[in-house]
């Protein structure tokens, strides 16, 4: 009976030999990916190989976070304590990990900034020729939807965002939303054409909402007055009231709670009229018929929004009164 199960036992402790061996690989492989981001100039050889690897290092950090919210939404609907993990650090969410061991977060932000430069230039006609074809649409394709995924899940965690260059991501947020307000028939053709997941114009939402969600973890005033400056509210509601129908209900979700965070902070009640500008009051007003009076018909959602109801009702008292 021994001899019999010896032979097992070899087998069960190789087979798990060699899954911890593939897994440290695998880990390595993921480091190294990392470890190679850097500030490149966009389109060279070095820019091209990490668009590539962002890819990957995407794929797996989604894989991750999905395997932590599943945790998490589990936890909530059976009311058990299911160790889901609290910090990032806690968690299972080695490429995260790896891109703040690293040093690499503010690395990546300055490269999507660089990048949306770059994108208004070719946009606005100060592109150089030749720069459309197959293999360098794939590369700015790769590199905007695999940095967008890492980022967007980088800053659902605090300890990402205490590391994050605040100034520069709500400015290049600010902007987004600007360019989406003022270019609807951008958002509406990559709509129309199916290619808008993964677009900036989607991923900035959760960037905001990541960023206010999380006020109540550090203080409000290393944030706000960076939103207040940019009036990145006043652009935000611009481009939903714009936009909302191309985007779809979940993303003008995204939008409104990150709206509603931002409208319950003590900063935005002490500097509303800062928040809101005269421009984008009617659009601000206009937000509840737009989409928001719908997302209200759940319970819950309405809960999260109460604040952004709160501001919406000023915005139509203030435009009464002129």
């Amino acid at each position: 009976m021994m001899m019999a199960r010896r032979p097992q036992a070899y087998q069960s402790n190789n087979g798990e030999d060699s899954m911890e061996a593939l897994s440290t690989k695998l880990s390595a492989d993921l480091r190294g990916n990392i470890r190679a981001l850097g500030a490149f100039p966009l389109l060279s050889d070095e820019w091209c190989k990490m668009a590539t690897a962002l890819g990957r290092i995407a794929e797996i950090s989604e894989a991750e976070a999905r395997l932590t919210q599943d945790c998490i939404e589990g936890e909530r609907k059976e009311g058990e304590r299911k160790d889901c993990p609290k910090t990032l650090w806690e968690g299972e969410e080695m490429a995260l990990r790896y891109v703040l061991e690293d040093g690499k977060l503010n690395v990546c932000l300055r490269n999507l900034s660089e990048w949306r430069k770059f994108h208004r230039n070719r946009r606005d006609g100060g592109g150089q020729a030749g720069e459309d074809g197959p293999l360098v649409l794939e590369s700015l394709d790769s590199f905007e939807k695999g940095m967008g995924t890492v980022l967007r899940n980088a800053w659902t965690h605090v300890e990402a965002l205490q590391t994050t260059d605040i100034p520069l991501l709500v400015e290049y947020v600010t902007g987004v939303y600007r360019d989406a307000a003022d270019n609807p028939g951008a958002v509406e053709d990559m709509s129309l054409r199916g290619d808008l997941a993964g677009r900036q114009e989607i991923v900035c939402l959760s960037y905001l909402r990541g960023l206010v969600s999380c006020l109540s973890d550090y203080e409000e005033g290393r944030v706000m007055p960076h939103l207040r400056g940019a009036e990145t509210v006043s652009c935000l509601a611009a481009m939903l009231h714009a936009n909302h129908r191309h985007l779809g209900m979940e993303a003008a979700a995204v939008g409104a709670e990150a709206l509603a965070f931002v409208c319950g902070t003590e900063d935005f009640i002490t500097y509303r009229e800062e928040y809101i500008n005269d421009a984008a009051r009617v659009a601000f007003a206009s937000l509840k018929e737009d989409f928001v009076e719908k997302l209200c018909e759940d319970s819950q959602e309405r809960k999260i929004l109460r604040p952004l109801l709160d501001a919406i009702s000023y915005c139509r008292r203030k435009s009464s009164r002129k």
